[in-house]
């Protein structure tokens, strides 16, 4: 039996397409004899429990690994036996601060700074190319439309990725300029949020008749800014706050602000689980500040619910966990919160710098690179057990090297899969060699299977993890495309290569039989080496696994240059009508234009057929995004929307976005001009 079939099957809905279609595809396919198995159970009979740890006003409760399900389904905060914490907590290799004095200790002992960290980073800093994207479109409809509408171009089914632009066929809510638009599927502006406080939005979330909006403190106010600017006032930057508002949108034009949540620290990212949203924020209070000089504020990092007060509500130490071996002078924040109840929102603090975030309908992973003598030898995994908005650490393991993002992680049937690439860099010769290995964990991050190198002296540009069989693209002047066969996750083994010129940085399953790749071509630099010579798709039929094949591709010019390579939100799909497509940016006479590029995908023909090229002839002020509903496509720009018939191409609609005249003020205190 073809077990793409079985694996696309899980990964349907990570098209866009309509529920007909959908019938379809999947009749073809065969169903699974039995559904995922519930993995309650083992955790009842796991031998390394765990601590599970919900926050609320601070008070911290606990609770063992080993609870039955009818405790672990339950929504009200778990609780353990004061005298049985410390144990708890060291079966599952987390700790918790006894005081702020030795908080203190550790923070001055720790042997990392923000200057190794950051020499560490440029020395085994991946490419501005190396990006994969998981894709799979399990946004949330939030308004009932008989349209068929883009949904945001998601990891993991039923797990919704904040973005810039959402819409759910009715309307379209736009994250731009420093507001929020509201506009109906005729391009008429319902709404747009301003602030006037300097807060500053960057993604959003809809989920029926609320719209969530994520930023941070830090956004342009214009008297703030005058006064920096002045000499006679004494100015000093406001710590930086990861804030999320709620609204009410019962009515569309006039939103009401239900909630607003603020954490400390820098916005990391965030997703939405049917009603519960779960954020990451990073907060580090100075890396070149004497530790003597910092007051117990200015350590402890607080967070502020409306629903509970208007006062910050500081973390103790006494509720901020550490690792064992972690050496890091940063918090990881982890809140959650469930938009239809009104409980506190709920905060797990540990010291360590998260990186790599992934999430499952089930867990939140933090993957950290563990820095040694300024380079990266392994990397920590922190596991959180999320439930109706609620968060509880589980524990931690460790793996060696780096993940290039997030879809270098996955997880299957409660098994963790990870990806990765192992640097060892030689300062004397400024050569760094390159291993790759595959590691799978069980529910408890016991390791259980291991590939321990796939090929000698190169790294890992890609992984598409599809039910069980994981797609991974290594490259030094090659594209090896790996076939690995994960349905034995104590025995994973390779069953298919493919090596072509360049490489795949991008990987998007177009059915169970095919998968394009989106990267480049490459070329030699005159130097013994190779260097990136314009975009390539490339159509990969999976349907042998021991014999992948390059059925058919397409090149840009090098004049082309798009941010699909870094941002897997950016891909254009309708696959009912077999159309795909990129933002792209080119150069002509010194003046850049960006727009839309798209294809038809043609497998009788074997073909990607370039149907339309929607770069504008003017410049363009900064592409974000195009999305369909129903029979048109809509490019959003910075300062404007334009409206596409999706059979014929033609622009039958441009509206403007209106810009608020604090954004003009700022760019132009700055001689920035905006055309």
């Amino acid at each position: 039996m073809n077990k793409n079939i079985e694996n696309y099957k899980k990964a349907i809905d990570q098209i866009h397409v309509d529920e007909n279609l959908k019938d379809k595809v999947l009749e073809k396919a065969k169903e699974k004899q039995s559904k995922k198995p519930i993995y309650y159970l083992r955790y009842a009979v796991s031998i390394a429990a765990v601590a599970l740890i919900a926050i609320v006003i601070g008070v911290k409760m606990n609770t063992p690994n080993g609870l039955n399900k009818e405790v672990l389904d339950s929504s009200k905060k778990l609780e353990i036996a004061e005298e049985n914490k410390e144990e708890l907590l060291a079966r599952a290799n987390i700790k918790r601060f006894s005081s702020i004095e030795e908080l203190r200790e550790t923070l001055e002992n720790n042997s990392v700074s923000y200057e190794d960290i950051y020499n560490s980073r440029a020395e085994t800093v991946k490419t501005d190319s190396i990006a994969e994207s998981g894709t799979a479109n399990a946004d949330l409809m939030s308004k009932e439309s008989s349209l068929d509408y883009s949904k945001t171009n998601n990891q993991v089914e039923n797990v919704d990725e904040a973005d810039i632009v959402k819409t759910d066929g009715k309307y379209i809510y736009y994250c731009q300029n420093l507001e929020v638009y509201i506009y109906d599927n005729d391009l008429n502006l319902k709404t747009n949020l301003n602030f006037e406080d300097g807060f500053a939005p960057s993604n959003i979330f809809i989920n029926d008749d609320k719209l969530v909006v994520l930023g941070s403190n830090n956004g342009f106010n214009k008297e703030v800014y005058l006064n920096s600017m002045s000499k006679d006032v004494e100015y000093e930057n406001e710590k930086t706050k990861t804030i999320v508002r709620v609204y009410d949108l019962k009515n569309i034009e006039n939103p009401e602000l239900a909630r607003e949540i603020s954490v400390d620290g820098y916005y990391k990212d965030a997703r939405m689980i049917e009603k519960n949203i779960y954020f990451v924020t990073t907060y580090g209070f100075g890396y070149y500040r004497n530790l003597e000089e910092l007051t117990d504020d200015e350590i402890l990092p607080c967070y502020k619910d409306s629903f509970i007060s208007d006062d910050d509500i500081v973390v103790e130490a006494t509720d901020i966990a550490y690792f064992e071996e972690m050496e890091d002078n940063t918090y990881s924040i982890v809140a959650g919160f469930n938009l239809d109840s009104d409980e506190d929102v709920n905060i797990e603090t540990f010291l360590g710098f998260g990186e790599d975030l992934y999430v499952s309908t089930e867990n939140l992973y933090i993957v950290s690179p563990n820095y040694y003598n300024r380079q990266i030898n392994d990397s920590t995994i922190y596991k959180f057990r999320l439930k109706d908005g609620d968060v509880f650490a589980t524990g931690s393991a460790k793996v060696e090297g780096s993940v290039n993002n997030q879809f270098s992680i996955d997880e299957y049937e409660g098994n963790l899969r990870i990806a990765t690439t192992i640097y060892d860099y030689d300062r004397e010769n400024y050569q760094t060699d390159y291993k790759t290995r595959l590691t799978i964990f069980d529910e408890n991050l016991e390791k259980i299977g291991e590939i321990e190198n796939l090929i000698e002296d190169e790294r890992i540009y890609s992984v598409r993890f599809i039910g069980e069989i994981g797609y991974i693209v290594t490259f030094e002047q090659v594209d090896p495309l790996w076939v690995i066969d994960l349905s034995d996750p104590k025995n994973p083994v390779i069953r298919g290569e493919l090596e072509i010129p360049g490489y795949s940085s991008y990987l998007h399953p177009w059915d169970e039989n095919h998968i394009i790749g989106i990267g480049y071509n490459v070329k030699p630099n005159g130097y013994g080496g190779v260097t990136t010579d314009g975009i390539k798709l490339s159509m990969f039929d999976v349907s042998d696994l021991d014999n992948p094949k390059e059925i058919f591709n397409i090149s840009l010019g090098t004049e082309f240059y798009s941010q699909i390579t870094t941002s897997h939100h950016l891909l254009f799909i309708n696959k009912d009508k077999n159309l795909l497509g990129f933002p792209v940016s080119t150069y002509i006479k010194n003046k850049q234009l960006e727009g839309l590029i798209l294809y038809r995908v043609d497998l009788e023909n074997n073909k990607f057929e370039e149907i339309k090229d929607l770069v504008l002839e003017k410049n363009s002020n900064g592409l974000s995004r195009f999305i369909y509903i129903g029979d048109y496509i809509y490019g959003l720009y910075y300062k404007r929307i334009e409206k596409y018939d999706i059979n014929s191409f033609e622009k039958v609609q441009e509206v403007p976005v209106p810009s608020e005249s604090k954004l003009e003020y700022y760019y132009n205190t700055r001689n920035v001009i905006l055309d």
